[in-house]
């Protein structure tokens, strides 16, 4: 089912920090159709998409990987944490589904390695 994208930038739903999944909640049915929604609310040219910005504070987001390439793919990280970031930063523009329209540039680190679980709860 897509879900409807909030907007804004005064959103108290997207100032508020997402809470950690719990554990045992990760494969229960509720989060399980939450990421399956936000991938059916991802368009083929979104980059990612955070739980927030459908209406839940919980710390899960889609990610498209090697986008505009045939390996691209959207993969789940639930409970994701930068656990090392690599030195080097670009700028590049970029925009944000919660704030449509507005384009921007911003400096972003070149490299880092990130811990999450799958939507299998698998740890990667």
């Amino acid at each position: 089912m897509k879900l409807k994208i909030l907007t804004g930038p005064d959103n108290k739903i997207l100032r508020t920090k997402s809470i950690e999944i719990a554990r045992k909640e990760i494969k229960k049915k509720k989060i399980v159709n939450l990421l399956r929604d936000m991938r059916d609310t991802l368009s083929a040219d979104d980059l990612g998409l955070a739980a927030p910005q459908v209406g839940f504070n919980l710390r899960a987001v889609l990610v498209r990987l090697n986008s505009g390439t045939p390996h691209a793919r959207v993969m789940a990280m639930i409970n994701p944490e930068i656990i090392s970031a690599g030195p080097e930063t670009e700028i590049a523009e970029e925009g944000c589904l919660s704030l449509p329209n507005i384009f921007v540039k911003v400096k972003r680190l070149k490299s880092l390695t990130v811990k999450f679980f799958d939507e299998r709860f698998s740890l990667s």
